[in-house]
C-alpha cells in the first residue's frame, strides 16, 4: 500500500525551505565535532586500529604521535588513520 500527499506548490516550497533550514543548522552544530581529532589512550587506540595494545605500542616506536597528557598516553585517531595507511597494519 502506498500513500501519497499532494502539496499546494506554496507549501512544498516552504516545506522544502524549512527542511533545508533545519539540515544546514545540525550540519553547522555537528562540523566542529568532526573536524576534533579524537585523543584516545593506548587501550581505545589500539581497539580503534584493531591491534593488539603491545602492536599499537610498537608503533608508536616507529614513529605514530603519542602525546600525554596528565599521566595518561594520549594518540589522535586521525594520526592513527595516517600511519595505518602509509604503513599497513
Amino acid at each position: 500500500m502506498k500513500a501519497q500527499i499532494v502539496l499546494s506548490g506554496e507549501l512544498d516550497d516552504q516545506l522544502k525551505m524549512l527542511i533545508h533550514q533545519e539540515v544546514t543548522q545540525a550540519v553547522s552544530e555537528l562540523a566542529p565535532q568532526l573536524d576534533t581529532p579524537k585523543k584516545l589512550n593506548i587501550g581505545q587506540a589500539a581497539v580503534y586500529a584493531g591491534v593488539a595494545r603491545n602492536t599499537l605500542l610498537s608503533w608508536t616506536k616507529k614513529g605514530l604521535p603519542i602525546q600525554v597528557v596528565g599521566d595518561v598516553k594520549r594518540i589522535n585517531t586521525a594520526d592513527i588513520d595516517d600511519y595505518m595507511n602509509n604503513h599497513g597494519k
